[in-house]
């Protein structure tokens, strides 16, 4: 039969309720108040998709997918470029206090196969490994690149600082900064995930979210190889 079987969605964790000391799964609604652009476009967008699930009969289901890292990051997403700023030593600083839920890139493609075979229509699933702090982040992709990991660390009141001036800038030049008081107070309210859900329902078992990070972090070593050699070819040609 030619009739679409599984539609599957990909939205994103901000969709779930989350709060500081409050494990959060599918069940919890995010509140309307103080959302940031991008994450009430996430969440209409999920609405959507969900409601002509229930209305219009479309087979679909919602991912709502964590912090990916993995190999591959070519357009350096903003928490994928602290891997590469950790293995490039342009990473002069990490913030304090920061903490994501994160998953392994190879790890949410297959929640997402597991759901075009498993997955209840109508539903969403948490797709997330762990919270893991931006510290650590940068700590284990610069051990895996081999070279030391960033010296200094931002305290808390410093990253507020910059994230007024942020959202200063943003209002006046009428643009979406990608740190201010709103993105800062969304990922400062970060709380753990419970994925349960996906391993009853989808068998999905993820691997620890560090080893994709150490993937990551080969990936730009070999890209920065691979690059440099190149290079050489190129001068040695020409010479």
């Amino acid at each position: 039969s030619g009739a679409l079987q599984r539609f599957i969605y990909t939205s994103s964790y901000v969709t779930v309720g989350r709060r500081r000391g409050h494990t959060a799964s599918e069940a919890d609604i995010i509140s309307d108040r103080g959302l940031t652009p991008y994450v009430r476009s996430r969440v209409q967008a999920e609405e959507l998709v969900l409601r002509y699930a229930r209305e219009r009969n479309l087979p679909a289901i919602a991912m709502c997918v964590s912090t990916t890292y993995g190999s591959g990051d070519w357009g350096r997403t903003p928490h994928g470029a602290i891997i590469a700023g950790a293995v490039f030593g342009k990473l002069p600083f990490v913030m304090a206090g920061i903490e994501l839920e994160a998953v392994g890139i190879d790890d949410a493609a297959r929640a997402m196969i597991l759901a075009a075979e498993h997955g209840r229509v109508g539903e969403r699933y948490l797709i997330s490994e762990k919270m893991i702090s931006n510290a650590e982040v940068a700590r284990i992709a610069a051990e895996a690149a081999g070279v030391a990991p960033p010296a200094k660390t931002i305290p808390l009141a410093v990253s507020y600082a910059l994230a007024t001036a942020g959202t200063v800038k943003a209002t006046l030049k009428r643009t979406d900064e990608r740190l201010s008081l709103g993105s800062l107070r969304l990922m400062r309210a970060e709380g753990p995930l419970d994925h349960g859900k996906a391993v009853r329902e989808l068998g999905w078992y993820p691997r620890p979210v560090e080893e994709s990070i150490a993937e990551a972090a080969r990936f730009w070593v070999g890209l920065r190889a691979a690059r440099s050699q190149t290079k050489q070819q190129a001068q040695t040609a020409q010479d």
